[in-house]
C-alpha cells in the first residue's frame, strides 16, 4: 500500500510526463476521485497549474511542482 507521499510523487511525475488527466490517472495508478483530490491539493499548494483550450484541460508543473517532485523523489524511494 502506498502512502500519501508516494501517491503524490507518482501523480506529479505522471503530470510532468503527460499533461492529460486520463493519462495521469492511468500512469499514477489512481482512480478518478483520488485524481480530482490530488489536482485540487496540488493546485492549492502551487505544484500544478491548469491550462484549458476549447475542448481539453491539461496540467503542467511550474517550478514549485518540479521542486516538490525532486524532494519527494529523494525522500520517498531510496
Amino acid at each position: 500500500m502506498r502512502g500519501f507521499l508516494d501517491v503524490l510523487s507518482d501523480f506529479l511525475a505522471a503530470a510532468e510526463a503527460n499533461p492529460v488527466p486520463t493519462r495521469i490517472m492511468y500512469a499514477a495508478d489512481l482512480n478518478w476521485n483520488v485524481l480530482k483530490r490530488l489536482v485540487e491539493y496540488s493546485m492549492k499548494h502551487g505544484y500544478l497549474e491548469e491550462r484549458t483550450n476549447k475542448t481539453r484541460r491539461t496540467y503542467f508543473l511550474p517550478a514549485e511542482g518540479r521542486e516538490a517532485l525532486a524532494k519527494l523523489r529523494s525522500i520517498s524511494r531510496p
